[in-house]
């Protein structure tokens, strides 16, 4: 739960007041349980169990990556039949996994029942938003008996007395380094449940806490509010023991990865030479999206082993010693390509490259974890996890293969939302927000070059905002360019200059108003810049418009604009058909150079 603030943090930052109301709601307490996330929703369409990890859906990838979570998966299977009817299918359950190799200090010195300890409840509207989180003691214990798992070891609810309330004050206060010398000597867990449970000296309350525990978790309800079961303010305490404790072995076990991102370096190096034809024609065979995703994996692999594979005989990678384990070892019988099995079974080095090109091409990541793989490689890792995204999806939205949480919680956050997690569920994807505003920039990008991003910068100069590239294909027109090709370059330009650019659009009118509706609600155009060709016909139609009254929403600012003609694109075309990279090279964005090749093809083909 690493979203939850400690209650010395919410002190420090809103002040005692702050913390004191909050001590004066109706809390549940229980312990902060290391283990994995674990979801489970009912599909209303087939009373069948769909499978959750923290980032979205397990999916068959997933599952033939490692065995993990078949023991989880395996028991609801087994219970599917005979208590599915009487799941709702809108509710969320929510569950800590622990299994034996996932270690940590809790006071599970057993594995719970099945290895889950249900810890929540969401019962969600149409659209898949947290209404209600069914968290009392209650609850959760007579659905965790219904499901055949543990009921969460919730030490506390009701209101705090005022002892209580001091003893937790006083630990807010108390300096970190006072607190790290008084629990040498006294147990974290007996202080702990001595303050919230003083009368409690039996077995009733500490057999339920055989071994030590790291941290509890509050959660407070202001029971004023209308709705205030879906929205619980969470806080924790951490033993400061386990927390200095915890950070040792953290530095002691910190082991390098760069080898990870070698192999990663390798694969996108090999995968840059497909076409994007070539790619689509891997798996073009297959209709859904695991197998489609799963066909052109395959055969990527196996062309880099024939390829590159003389590279990696005999190295023996460094892997985790916990992922040595049974449960996180691939689950051999899922994989159906025969080729495949027996290049994986051959090698555990190139098993290890297998489960890297299957995990790290399907998800857009924000940095990487070695010091070498730097925000340019980053970057053009997402620009191939966007072809291979768009080359398996096509336009459809699958949230399972490429997960957005977030949509799933219908969040509608900028970052994922971890169900259970989330501290403010007021803020959904039924939130209007202002347009944002930006620039345009209307041409026809063939293709894309530096002229366009100099004049997307002086745009910006004027009024600091960002620019729209908005390319005109002119009805029937032909261009020398495929419109797949124009969309490829303008979506790693933008995703290469994000700040500059913050969004591209394929427009096949130039007129006004079809472009405001391309681009409505989400942005509000300022400058319209376009060439000395189409000002004057955009001024026309800026005369027509004002005429004939036609309604159309501009901002108070909006002004057309002349961009200078800092590039021909005509120029750049002559590079790529007379194969003078260097020049081309010189001409465009780096991440628009490496199409070089695909777009000579394309120019002479046509």
């Amino acid at each position: 739960m690493a979203g939850i603030k400690h209650l010395k943090q919410i002190q420090e930052k809103k002040g005692d007041d702050f913390l004191l109301n909050l001590l004066n709601n109706f809390v549940i307490i229980n312990e902060d349980i290391k283990g994995n996330f674990f979801g489970l929703r009912k599909d209303k369409s087939t009373d069948r169990f769909k499978y959750f990890k923290k980032s979205g859906e397990l999916t068959y990838v997933d599952r033939m990556m490692m065995k993990f979570y078949n023991p989880a998966i395996a028991h609801f299977e087994s219970i599917m039949q005979s208590k599915s009817k009487r799941i709702p299918s809108n509710f969320f359950f929510g569950f800590q996994y622990i299994t034996k190799k996932d270690g940590g200090p809790s006071s599970y010195s057993r594995n719970p029942k099945n290895n889950l300890i249900l810890t929540y409840i969401h019962r969600l509207d149409d659209n898949g938003n947290p209404v209600e989180t069914l968290q009392t003691k209650d609850d959760l214990s007579r659905w965790a008996y219904y499901l055949e798992v543990e009921a969460p070891p919730i030490m506390f609810e009701g209101m705090l007395d005022d002892d209580q309330k001091n003893h937790i004050l006083d630990f807010v206060h108390t300096p970190a380094k006072e607190l790290e010398d008084k629990f040498k000597t006294i147990s974290f867990t007996k202080h702990i449940l001595g303050v919230l449970n003083p009368d409690s000296e039996g077995p009733d309350i500490t057999s339920k806490f055989e071994g030590d525990i790291s941290g509890i978790v509050f959660r407070f309800y202001d029971e004023n509010e209308e709705n205030a079961s879906a929205n619980a303010y969470l806080a924790k305490l951490i033993d400061p023991i386990f927390h200095e404790r915890n950070k040792e072995v953290k530095d002691s076990n910190r082991t390098s990865s760069d080898y990870i991102w070698l192999i990663v370096i390798d694969l996108m190096n090999h995968i840059e030479m497909y076409s994007e034809n070539d790619l689509i024609s891997f798996c073009e065979h297959v209709d859904d999206y695991d197998s489609k995703y799963i066909c052109l994996i395959n055969k990527i692999f196996k062309d880099f082993v024939q390829e590159y594979g003389f590279k990696y005989e005999g190295l023996v990678l460094e892997v985790p010693e916990y992922l040595k384990s049974p449960e996180f070892q691939m689950d051999f019988d899922l994989v159906e390509d025969s080729q495949v099995l027996s290049i994986i079974k051959k090698s555990e080095t190139y098993q290890e490259i297998y489960r890297i090109l299957s995990n790290f091409f399907r998800k857009k990541r924000k940095k990487s974890s070695s010091s070498f793989f730097g925000p340019d490689m980053v970057d053009q890792l997402n620009l191939q996890v966007d072809k291979i995204r768009r080359i398996v999806m096509g336009d459809a939205v699958y949230e399972g293969l490429f997960p957005s949480f977030g949509e799933f919680v219908g969040a509608g956050l900028t970052e994922p939302v971890f169900i259970g997690e989330e501290e403010d569920l007021k803020k959904s994807k039924n939130i209007r927000n202002k347009p944002k505003k930006v620039n345009i920039i209307l041409g026809s990008f063939q293709p894309v070059h530096n002229g366009h991003i100099k004049a997307a910068e002086a745009l910006k100069e004027k009024n600091g905002l960002p620019c729209i590239f908005v390319a005109v294909r002119g009805g029937n027109r032909k261009t020398p360019l495929s419109e797949r090709s124009t969309r490829i370059l303008l979506e790693k330009v933008q995703q290469n200059m994000s700040d500059l650019i913050s969004e591209y659009k394929i427009s096949d009118s130039g007129q006004i108003k079809d472009i405001l509706n391309l681009i409505s609600p989400e942005f509000s155009p300022v400058l319209w810049g376009t060439s000395e060709k189409r000002t004057k016909d955009f001024v026309l139609q800026m005369e027509h418009i004002k005429k004939r009254n036609i309604p159309i929403r501009l901002s108070d600012e909006f002004n057309l604009i002349q961009v200078p003609q800092y590039l021909d694109s005509g120029e750049v075309r002559s590079c790529i058909i007379s194969g003078d990279f260097n020049t081309f090279k010189s001409l465009v964005p780096s991440c628009v150079s490496s199409e070089f090749f695909n777009l000579k093809k394309e120019l002479e083909s046509n």
